[in-house]
This record gives structure tokens, sequence and C-alpha cells, in this order.
């Protein structure tokens, strides 16, 4: 693995998909930063497919997380060490020998830096590290990744990823059967997605749904398809895992479900790691779904189809955020105004008007018309 001769800034970040995604912005603030250094990320061999879709990462190095990096290259320049707090981490990079190691304070690795911040969100954590490292700008909005070149079996299609590397993060897969059979009647293709070990749930899932079986393609797909079919997605419905990264990164409609909670009753695990947290910013039409499951597949879609609030029902809006949801708010306060009269002038309030009743009128009789209304 010959590199060139360009000064090498390397990234350590031997996690997975997720985790990949969050340190996106963070990544392409080191190129900023860095604009004449070699950008070599370190992390699992298997995510090369979307690290070729990260431009501010010029050469993958494989590793197995916290395990030492064999480095054959050129002598490293600057090493950043996205990975944790330390301190394994901060041996394993150190390890390298680079000119300057930037990395969370840690006295047990002799290692000086910003002061981790605990429940920081991943995102504005990474951001924070190289921003005051480096001191240049890490905007955490920088998610969005270009599609793949690969087009995917199933295009528009809608993905359910039922599964999640940690049980307590995993919506049941009833609920994602109530949402499936409510959405293939809308007459788009349905399909299940999950690992090869998640192949049982989501033939479960099929199987309660009502679909065939040829509509799972848990453990059928690689990470190239798997973010080819995301990112030509109609909708994506997932729990808080890699995939709801994906759809985010790629701005496909989602629904990210967050069913883990900390057992003392504090902030669950989504609030540092969803793609969700810079939802707002990024104006993906990302829906969170918290605490208990929804019953019911109707109800499901309300919560999980849609996002924002317009005055009578909810609905996915594409235009910027910064434009929508000011008018949205509007719209909605001017609904709940006009309820709120409604509401006072049914109970008695002779001193108000309702723009929906009408002027205050004697009280209604059995059989009467509706004040302010024409008879039928």
């Amino acid at each position: 693995m010959a590199l060139s001769d360009q000064p090498v800034a390397l990234a350590y970040r031997a996690l997975y998909l997720g985790d990949l995604l969050t340190a996106v912005p963070a990544l392409r603030s080191v190129r900023r930063a860095l604009p004449g250094h070699r950008v070599v990320l370190a992390t699992h061999g298997e995510l090369d497919p979307l690290v070729r879709l990260i431009d501010a990462v010029d050469r993958l190095w494989p590793v197995q997380e916290l395990q030492p990096l064999h480095w054959a290259g050129p002598p490293v320049d600057v090493a950043v060490n996205m990975h944790g707090r330390g301190p394994e981490s901060h041996r394993v990079v150190a390890a390298v020998e680079p000119e300057r190691l930037v990395a969370f304070r840690h006295p047990d690795a002799g290692v000086d830096g910003p002061v981790w911040q605990p429940g920081e969100h991943e995102v504005r954590r990474w951001c924070r590290l190289v921003r005051e490292s480096f001191m240049v700008a890490a905007p955490c909005d920088d998610v969005t990744l270009p599609r793949p070149a690969r087009r995917p079996t199933v295009c528009g299609a809608i993905v359910l990823h039922p599964g999640a590397s940690v049980p307590a993060r995993r919506w049941p897969a009833e609920r994602f059967a109530d949402v499936a059979r409510y959405l293939a009647r809308t007459g788009r293709p349905v399909v299940v997605t999950g690992s090869r070990a998640e192949r049982p749930l989501a033939e479960r899932v099929c199987e309660l749904a009502g679909l065939p079986n040829s509509c799972s393609l848990a453990g059928a797909t690689g990470l190239d398809e798997l973010a080819a079919l995301v990112a030509h997605a109609r909708l994506v419905v997932s729990n808080d895992t890699g995939v709801a990264h994906l759809a985010t990164a790629f701005g496909r409609p989602s629904c990210c479900s967050d069913r883990c909670r900390r057992p003392s009753g504090g902030p669950s695990g989504a609030v540092r790691t969803s793609p969700c947290g810079e939802r707002a910013r990024t104006g993906s039409p990302t829906t969170v779904v918290r605490g208990a499951p929804i019953r019911g597949g109707k109800r499901a879609m309300r919560r999980t189809w849609t996002r924002r609030w317009t005055g009578f029902r909810w609905t996915t809006c594409s235009a910027p955020p910064s434009r929508c949801c000011a008018a949205h708010r509007r719209r909605r306060d001017r609904h709940r105004h006009r309820h709120r009269e409604h509401d006072r002038h049914r109970k008695g309030d002779r001193h108000r008007e309702c723009d929906r009743c009408g002027p205050p009128t004697a009280r209604r009789t059995r059989g009467a018309s509706s004040p302010g209304r024409p008879p039928g």
C-alpha cells in the first residue's frame, strides 16, 4: 500500500456504518484545515464502498477496532483520533508516532486536548475537536453524500429495516408489520432489509404483514447494494442504526424509531448518536418516534410517513427548513387559535366571537343546525 510523498493526515475511526457517517462533517473539516495533506482514514475495510463517497478522504487503511494499525506508509504528520476518549484508542494512534496527535484530553495516556463532554451528540463532538484543535470552521450540517453510481435492484422502494445491533433499540416486529401492511396499500414496492443474522426477523415482518418472502432482502445485499437501495428509496423506516444514518446522508424521507432508554431515566442513546440530532439543520425530512410503540398501522403511518404539522394534517415538505418551518409554525398557531376560540364559544363564553361558528347566538336546541352555518 504505497502512498504518495504528500504529508499524511491519519484519521482513526475503526467503528461501523453509523459511526462513520457521523464523522463525515469532521473529516471534511480536517480536509479544510490541512489542504496540502493526504487524508487517510483508518477504519474497517468493508466500509470501502461508502468511504469512496466521502470527498474528504483520499485513502482507506483497513484496520480492526483497537488493534495495531501496522502502518507501512510514510511518516504521519498529523493523526486525529475520532474513535473515542481514550486511553486505549490514544495509544493505538500514538503507536504510529505522528508529529502531532489531535485527540481529547486524557492524562493517563499523556494526551492534552479539548475536554470530553458526556452526552454530546457525536456529530457536534468530533466537529468541536477539529474546530478547537485546528482553529477552523467545522459546520455540523455537512453530512450529505452523493448517490452511489450503482443502480439498486428495486428503485423507488419503501425500505423497512427492523434490525439493530442492540436489541433494546429495536421497534417490535409487529409494529414494523403494521407499517409495512399499510404502506403496501400505496402500490409502491416494500422491501425489508437486514444482515444475514437478521434474516429470521425480516421474514417474520414479511409474514405478519402478508408480504411475499421475496420482499425480504436481509442477508442478500452488500453495503454497496444497501447504499444504492436507500439512496433511491421513497421512504426509509428503521431503528436507530446505520440505515437511518444512510437515509440522512442521502437526503431521503425517513423515520427513526428511538426505543433505547437508560435505566436511570436519562436521555436515550439517540440523543448522542441518531441522525435526527442534526435533521433540523440539514433539511433531511426525518421523523423520530420515541417511547412506547404506536399501535395500529394507520396511526403508525400518521407518525412515520410525515414530518410537519401544516394546519389540518401532517405532511412531508421539501422546502428548506429556514423558510418552511416558520410558515408552518404560523399556520399551525392560527389553526390552534381558531379551535381555542371555537371551544370557548361552545362552552358558553359569550364575550368572544368565533370565526368558525359565527357571532354568539342562543344556545342550540336539539335538532337545530349549527350556529353560523346554514341548515343541512
